[in-house]
């Protein structure tokens, strides 16, 4: 069996920056096969696009890391977008539904010098009880000084939970280095297996890194499931109004990447979220499948 498949770095217009991603179009496979191609290219996330079950959408979109499937995940979807609608349109806009675990994300593309993706997040950014994580300085191999005194360490959702560790500088997210022996003492306490540290002083701009070496992720270069979340963390210290923030991510991995975010927040909520970004296709090739 021969599998085509597409190589993309997501979240920036520069190849070798972003984040890199797989893409099979044609991916009606097994369970195993689809986690086997995963853990094989070993990047963040691998995505296979079938046919939908829902007769009103456009594609269904499995979403694999190295370690397990995800309900849902933004570099995927920003980046498996581009590379259809590079390969069924040359010029102008177009809507499409896609199916995912988490529900369903509409998306819209617009072509510049690259194709964009902006997808509203499937579900409103929920927030769970909150949590009480002591050693999560120690895990990320910071002193409790390096934390915000602001914010406090909050677990939020749009489909996949995160760990959300705001910190108190830039220097201090720079320094962020992942304590295995230490993390994995606490895991079985977390929420969530994926730990975002970021850095707000308030303004348009958020500085994040995410690390979730429990799935096979030791760093992860952008993260746009995570910056859904973040929407309901900026949301809840925001006053009404229209927002946009950029995340901007993998700068420590030398693959910086910008994640664009737009909200609509009112009564401390995000009441619509969408994120977007870019994408460059870098190549194409097959795998050889035996059998």
């Amino acid at each position: 069996m021969v599998l085509q498949y597409w190589l993309l770095d997501v979240f920036t217009e520069v190849a070798f920056q972003g984040n890199p991603l797989a893409v099979f179009p044609e991916a009606d496979l097994p369970d195993s096969v689809m986690q086997s191609l995963a853990f094989e290219l070993n990047l963040s996330e691998t995505v296979f696009v079938l046919p939908p079950t829902k007769p009103d959408h456009d594609f269904r979109f499995r979403i694999f890391t190295p370690g397990k499937e995800l309900p849902f995940a933004g570099h995927p979807i920003i980046g498996a977008c581009c590379a259809l609608a590079q390969n069924h349109y040359r010029t102008g806009s177009h809507s499409l539904r896609i199916e995912v675990q988490a529900g369903t994300v509409l998306v819209q593309m617009e072509k510049g010098d690259f194709w964009k993706a902006k997808f509203q997040v499937p579900r409103k950014p929920e927030r769970t009880e909150p949590v009480d994580l002591p050693d999560m300085a120690a895990a990320l191999g910071l002193s409790k000084e390096d934390l915000s005194d602001r914010f406090e360490i909050e677990v939020w959702s749009c489909g996949t939970p995160f760990v959300f560790v705001p910190l108190a500088s830039e220097a201090a997210l720079q320094k962020c280095s992942v304590q295995t022996t230490i993390l994995e003492q606490i895991q079985d306490k977390l929420p969530a297996s994926e730990i975002y540290p970021f850095f707000w002083n308030g303004g348009n701009q958020i500085r994040a890194r995410m690390f979730a070496p429990a799935l096979g992720i030791p760093e992860d270069p952008a993260t746009g499931a995570a910056a859904a979340a973040l929407c309901g963390f900026l949301s809840a210290q925001s006053q009404d109004g229209q927002y946009r923030w950029m995340v901007i991510q993998g700068v420590e991995m030398g693959r910086p990447s910008q994640i664009h975010l737009d909200v609509e927040v009112g009564n401390r909520q995000a009441l619509d979220a969408r994120v977007s970004g870019t994408s460059v296709m870098l190549a194409r090739g097959e795998f050889q499948i035996p059998g």
